[in-house]
């Protein structure tokens, strides 16, 4: 299915937003987001049109539309909902995905932090956002999140990768090392699930033009419960690799690691000492988990995107993420004394 074909599906499906939105207008590509498809509707853009991932329907839009309102209600920037003209969540689309409508939120995007400063200003909105969503008891039924469950990403790795090429099985292999020795090292009993975003790298925050300051967070498809580290370390391990996620050397810039753990600690009314105690883990244990699905996925393919600029095929791009991923985990390991007391520095401890 071509892009074209994908682009006039879409205008057909405005039609029955017609009583919300009006003339719909101007139709363009956003050429962002790893798994779901997204139109910028309108010019300047009013509302941005979704063709979801097979895996997510409308359990995800009822959950985003839920949070997205509570956050509003506080003042922080989240994707709001638009039903369709028969009161809809969303609208049927191809190879059983589902269309969905959001309001257009202003706002940059960056792939990576491009300063401590833009990291300090995400973390306190995080502690927000989890704030909110603690006291509001959204954690009642939100779901268990599937997404965090590193010991289940490692054992289909090791499944698959006896099947894979050289590459992927050497990939794989120090992947699966890494994991035993990092698993060894916990500090001390596991916090409890609270509500949770799931995928929270740095291209899911939006900022304010020309500055510093984060105004938003989006993709809630994987809202649920998580424990506060599997958050905190996908958080830290997106922000704190200044060279992004497409190279197979990226650079932990301690920096913006400890400007992140200050605003979100500065910010925060609810994370607990326990909690903080797994940051610095759950930050080499999370970049290890990317690992094995990048890996996981060069050999079955079907789940993460590629770019043609960066890798010729989907499975080179994913054996390049798996690597980076990696290299960042052993830098965690290695760094782990320093990024520990820059932790405790900013819990005043």
């Amino acid at each position: 299915m071509t892009a074209d074909r994908f682009a006039a599906e879409a205008a057909a499906v405005l039609r029955h937003y017609a009583r919300s939105i009006g003339d719909a207008g101007a139709i363009a590509r956003v050429p962002s987001g790893l798994i779901n498809r997204t139109y910028a509707i309108g010019q300047p853009p009013r509302f941005a049109l979704q063709l979801m991932a097979p895996q997510f329907g409308d359990a995800e839009n009822e959950r985003l539309a839920a949070v997205g309102r509570m956050l509003a209600a506080q003042g922080i920037g989240a994707p709001l909902l638009v039903r369709g003209d028969g009161g809809e969540l969303s609208l049927p689309g191809p190879e059983g995905r589902r269309w969905r409508l959001l309001r257009w939120l202003d706002g940059e995007i960056h792939h990576s932090a491009p300063s401590a400063a833009h990291a300090h200003s995400a973390a306190g909105l995080l502690a927000r956002f989890h704030d909110v969503l603690l006291a509001a008891g959204a954690g009642d039924w939100l779901p268990h999140g599937p997404f965090h469950d590193t010991d289940r990403y490692m054992r289909l790795l090791a499944a698959i990768g006896i099947h894979g090429d050289d590459e992927i099985r050497c990939t794989g292999r120090a992947i699966l090392a890494a994991w035993q020795d990092w698993r060894v090292r916990t500090p001390g009993p596991l916090p409890p699930a609270r509500p949770g975003h799931g995928d929270l790298k740095f291209s899911n925050f939006l900022f304010r033009a020309g500055g510093a300051e984060a105004v938003a967070i989006i993709d809630f498809d994987t809202l649920a419960r998580y424990r506060l580290d599997d958050e905190i370390g996908d958080a830290l391990r997106s922000w704190c690799n200044v060279a992004a996620e497409d190279t197979a050397r990226p650079t932990l810039d301690e920096e913006v690691f400890g400007a992140a753990v200050a605003g979100y600690l500065g910010a925060s009314r609810s994370a607990s000492d326990g909690e903080v105690a797994w940051f610095v883990h759950g930050m080499g244990r999370i970049a290890l988990e990317l690992a094995a699905r990048f890996c996981a996925d060069a050999q079955i393919g079907g789940y993460f995107a590629w770019d043609p600029a960066v890798a010729p095929d989907a499975r080179s791009h994913n054996l390049l993420r798996a690597a980076g991923q990696l290299h960042l985990a052993r830098q965690v390991a290695e760094r782990q004394a320093e990024l520990e007391a820059i932790v405790a520095a900013s819990r005043g401890g």
